[in-house]
């Protein structure tokens, strides 16, 4: 019986920006240094409300440069999935990594990853995520689910390559509104508004559900190369020049925040309902984009059309926002493009740019320059420059307790950073 050496690599979509992807394969990790360091926050560090799952933003502080019509919410981006973050794996055999972490209160951490190729050139897999705790204060349950399913595909000369993916992610809290002044906390803080009365509210509920189904598709263009086997034989490899990819996203956000009986004075508005309060954010996205570029590559850097890349996109979204009295829609056609130097890291230009819709006139940009290399680390400096629409919650909202419409202006922002790495990271 032939013994089956396990063999598990995986690569994320930016893979895709390379001649030859499996030179971009990455091993799985397997070492427990920081085990058990599991919650994200510590890991990330991040801030939170004290308990796992719940929101939380970064303690560095972050200008978001993304150009599409933002929701506004992302108090969970730290624990939800996304398509950015997934890995393509390709596997000789099943692959099943399962991980459990337990702690105070209730506190349950589970995460689970299924991967297996279906043949050489298909691979499957899913990812399961599940976050639970009591908590500390009183009405502080926290719940969170992810789930995604995953493949990858590519033809037998790999000159074309799809990746899909399905996200759900979930979150299902109490909400206490905090502590109010009527907490008390003894010297030893043996109590901590462990009672219904120390906290603004008892009966307070948010659901957070936000779906994304992702696909992108990728063929490539080149010519045939000989490639001397022996001093006989020659074969003909086919050498990639220059790929075109489009990627489709459909995306769905809904926000519910329910309180059934607020008897505590902790709003100061009701404009629809006193008794209690449920309101709802609806948010969808369709986009598309349409990619075209030559190709990076390291090995062999004649194998390029030019010593310089480009790349040029194309892409438009659609968008459909709804709240109480909000039922609006919109779209955004962008351009974009890179040039950089094919096998060096010492120039790269790209930018992008709202060209007509809600967002037009917003962009970003960003310029990377090698200062000098030293024997044994590099010295880069990068120079920023964005002009960004603000969110959809910023400018309109609409409920029962709170209500407001701005009309604010771009958020503009000019970033320069001094990068200083060893040369083994680079």
């Amino acid at each position: 019986k032939t013994k089956i050496i396990p063999k598990v690599k995986y690569i994320h979509d930016d893979a895709f920006n390379y001649a030859i992807m499996d030179s971009q394969y990455q091993k799985v990790d397997t070492v427990l240094d920081g085990i058990e360091v599991f919650n994200p926050a510590f890991q990330k560090s991040y801030k939170y409300l004290g308990n796992i799952g719940t929101a939380s933003e970064p303690n560095l502080f972050n200008i978001r440069n993304n150009l599409g019509t933002d929701l506004g919410y992302h108090h969970f981006d730290l624990f939800f999935f996304n398509p950015d973050s997934l890995k393509y794996y390709h596997t000789n055999t099943p692959f099943t990594e399962l991980s459990y972490d337990q702690g105070s209160k209730s506190e349950g951490y589970i995460r689970v990853l299924h991967t297996q190729n279906i043949n050489d050139q298909w691979n499957v897999g899913l990812n399961y995520n599940r976050i639970g705790s009591d908590g500390i204060l009183y009405n502080q349950v926290s719940g969170l689910t992810d789930f995604d399913f995953f493949t990858w595909y590519h033809s037998k000369n790999k000159r074309y390559n799809i990746i899909a993916s399905f996200i759900a992610n979930t979150v299902k809290n109490q909400e206490n509104g905090g502590i109010n002044q009527s907490a008390v906390v003894d010297q030893n803080l043996n109590s901590i508004a462990l009672d219904p009365g120390e906290v603004n509210l008892i009966n307070a509920n948010s659901i957070y559900k936000n779906h994304i189904f992702n696909v992108k598709q990728f063929y490539d263009f080149g010519y045939r190369k000989e490639v001397k086997v022996n001093d006989t034989a020659t074969i003909k490899n086919f050498v990639p020049t220059s790929r075109i990819s489009h990627s489709f996203t459909y995306e769905t956000n809904t926000y519910i925040f329910s309180d059934s009986a607020e008897t505590s004075g902790f709003y100061q508005n009701y404009f629809y309902d006193t008794p209690g309060t449920i309101d709802s954010t609806h948010y969808s996205k369709i986009a598309n984009k349409i990619s075209w570029g030559t190709l990076e590559n390291k090995n062999n850097a004649i194998d390029s059309i030019r010593k310089m890349l480009y790349q040029f996109d194309i892409a438009h979204e659609f968008i459909k926002y709804h709240q109480t009295n909000v039922d609006s829609s919109m779209q955004n056609a962008y351009i974009g493009g890179t040039i950089k130097l094919n096998t060096e890291n010492n120039f790269a230009l790209s930018g992008k740019y709202c060209m007509a819709g809600a967002n037009q006139g917003a962009y970003n940009s960003s310029l990377r320059l090698a200062v000098f290399d030293l024997p044994d680390s590099h010295l880069s400096l990068e120079i920023n420059a964005n002009s960004i629409a603000p969110d959809l919650l910023q400018n309109r909202y609409d409920g029962n307790n709170f209500s407001w419409l701005n009309d604010f202006n771009y958020t503009k922002s000019q970033i320069a950073t001094i990068e200083l790495l060893p040369s083994y990271l680079f």
